[in-house]
């Protein structure tokens, strides 16, 4: 008995060579379109997701925040996460917890010691990184909900937290871009002809990951 596989290259390479058109062949094999689901976003929520920003902090939104209100918004929405001194949650076995959540502030930790993780604020080559995460997709389960002052806020406390900006720092779109963050040489150049010896390129001594 022939298989179905068989049977089917049979019928493929009879399209084939019957000169029907091979974008034909893609067509008969797609299913029927589905019909009356989903619908075309509106500008207002397309204007709601987009809210990404590069290294520059040119398309950084209006707003502003501090530690201080950060600090407030990190106890009720992110600490069930990320643990009440930004120290992170292992949704480990017996730990009797059901999130888990990245270190996100580690002081005195080396920027290359992984274990443990240094934290997102020391990692991190940019504040619009941060910012960017924040805005995008936090809290966990409600991404996108928080406005663009609890973001600027958030970020103002995790950054405190670990020791990169002062408390009363008020971050915006014109000093969060200006954040000098301890890991900002720690990566690849945006230009590799930048590191002029091709063998140092992606490789710095200073963090011990040269070979």
């Amino acid at each position: 008995m022939r298989s179905f596989r068989f049977n089917r290259f049979v019928a493929v390479m009879a399209l084939v060579t019957s000169g029907v058109p091979l974008c034909g062949i893609a067509a008969l094999a797609q299913t029927r379109p589905y019909e009356g689901i989903g619908r075309t976003p509106t500008r207002e929520e397309i204007r709601a997701w987009d809210v990404t920003t590069g290294p520059s902090g040119k398309e950084l939104p209006p707003g502003r925040g501090t530690a201080k209100q950060g600090a407030a918004i990190f106890a009720v929405k992110c600490a069930m996460c990320h643990g009440p001194n930004l120290e992170g949650v292992d949704a480990a076995p017996g730990t009797g917890s059901f999130f888990r959540g990245w270190v996100l502030a580690a002081k005195g930790t080396p920027l290359w010691d992984t274990n443990p993780f240094p934290g997102a604020a020391k990692y991190y080559a940019y504040p619009t990184t941060l910012w960017n995460i924040v805005r995008r997709g936090m809290p966990l389960m409600q991404p996108g909900t928080l406005t663009d002052d609890e973001a600027y806020a958030l970020v103002a406390f995790i950054l405190f937290k670990a020791d990169v900006v002062k408390e009363e720092t008020v971050l915006d779109r014109e000093t969060l871009p200006k954040v000098e963050m301890p890991n900002r040489h720690g990566f690849v150049p945006e230009k590799l002809e930048d590191v002029p010896d091709i063998e140092k390129r992606g490789c710095y001594k200073t963090y011990g990951v040269c070979p």
